[in-house]
């Protein structure tokens, strides 16, 4: 089967790069664009990350060249890098500094700065300078190429370019450069095979309020705005002021979630993170030396808010699982979908913002729309049709954070 060709829209944070890392070190995955949004941090330090990253995988070609070992994935893929939106639809800027540092990675850059690489790059992104950098500066950038356009032009583009129904968009950060898209051009969005999300909070408590999950709080508009076009009649659930092209959409998407219900099940966990890094530390290689960095550091920090024991400790992979299942939906079984879930999102509430909101009343649908019906929540044309993910191929606990750990930094340190 032919890779799954991909777009990621992004805020790199901790597990957003081992996310990205995964789908880079997989030849399920066609990377065509990795688009950058307001989120864990801003979008400054988010570009910085993930160039960073894309430094450090360059490095890591050249160390198993050196050594005559067999050359990562990532080296075969080169994307399209660009910046989206600096802030939510509404205006605001809620970042997840607590938890991923002021810098979304256990503020390595400035714990560790000999990793991250001049600044010369950022000319590439600003639309208005030339573009131009030394050959000499720009060796340490080969592994991407860099766009001056906004995410939303970039993910337009793609679905432009490839087929229509091939390319699958993997969101795992707050969704305002994907609203945006949709409501810039309905038609060529339309084009999209499958929207994955990270978000939402079902029958789980949230992260960041009681009630929602940090990526739909960031940005709960725009949240509204994707989940309703899974619905066959958007207008009875996208939020108040919505644009009208995306009343009117031209068509049903498919939105598959992955709520905190199912990601916090599939951990990293330190007793199975240590002897692996340690192993690659001690092989000097460069992408584990760095993650290691911001691994520790995300790890104390689990650690300190959850006061757990090292045999227990571990990061949630929210990020990653949904990834792996953008990369793998078609060629691994064991992955379980629950269908036409009506899932909305919360956008006006003063202490609900960002709510992910299920009907719990166990009430058949009409066979008609009702005016009693408050809400849209009964007819048989009103409502969201999302899917939302309840089981993967590896089951809860452990198993997902090995199969990552061999996909990302390789299986012979097992």
């Amino acid at each position: 089967m032919a890779p799954v060709k991909l777009i990621i829209d992004t805020d790199p944070g901790v597990d957003d790069i081992l996310g990205i890392a995964l789908a880079l070190n997989s030849p399920e995955a066609d990377v065509k664009l990795i688009s950058l949004c307001f989120g864990n941090i801003d979008v400054k330090n988010s570009l910085r990350n993930t160039i960073t990253m894309f430094h450090i995988l360059e490095q890591e070609k050249q160390y198993r060249i050196r050594k005559d070992l067999p050359v990562r994935h990532h080296a075969n893929q080169k994307p399209l890098v660009s910046v989206g939106l600096d802030a939510s639809l509404d205006g605001t800027r809620i970042n997840a500094a607590y938890y991923h540092g002021y810098d979304g990675l256990g503020n390595v850059h400035t714990h560790a700065p000999h990793h991250t690489p001049p600044e010369v790059w950022r000319a590439l992104f600003d639309p208005e300078h030339s573009g131009h950098i030394d050959d000499e500066e720009f060796e340490a950038f080969t592994g991407f190429v860099p766009s001056k356009n906004p995410s939303y032009i970039d993910i337009l583009n793609v679905l432009r370019e490839e087929e229509e129904n091939t390319v699958v968009i993997c969101a795992i950060g707050p969704l305002q450069n994907i609203a945006k898209a949709a409501e810039f051009d309905p038609k060529t969005f339309a084009r999209v095979k499958e929207i994955v999300v990270m978000g939402g909070a079902i029958n789980e408590h949230g992260n960041v309020t009681p009630l929602a999950e940090f990526n739909a709080y960031s940005d709960p508009v725009a949240s509204a705005r994707v989940y309703a076009l899974s619905s066959p009649n958007p207008s009875t659930t996208l939020p108040p002021n919505s644009p009208e092209s995306l009343i009117n959409f031209p068509k049903q998407l498919k939105v598959t979630l992955f709520p905190l219900d199912i990601t916090h099940r599939h951990g990293l966990f330190e007793k199975d993170y240590r002897p692996y890094i340690d192993k690659a530390i001690a092989a000097e290689e460069p992408f584990a030396i760095w993650a290691s960095k911001w691994l520790d550091s995300t790890f104390k920090t689990s650690a300190r808010l959850s006061m757990t024991t090292f045999e227990t400790n571990h990061l949630e992979m929210h990020d990653p699982l949904a990834m792996f299942y953008a990369i793998t939906s078609e060629t691994l079984s064991g992955w379980k979908l629950q269908y036409d879930v009506d899932i909305r999102v919360e956008t006006t509430g003063q202490w609900t913002r960002g709510a992910t909101i299920v009907d719990k009343r166990g009430r058949a649908r009409l066979e008609n729309d009702d005016s009693s019906d408050d809400g849209n929540w009964l007819g048989a044309n009103s409502g969201n049709r999302c899917r939302v993910c309840i089981m993967s191929p590896t089951g809860f606990g452990p198993q997902f954070g090995i199969e990552l750990l061999d996909r990302v930094f390789g299986s012979n340190h097992k």
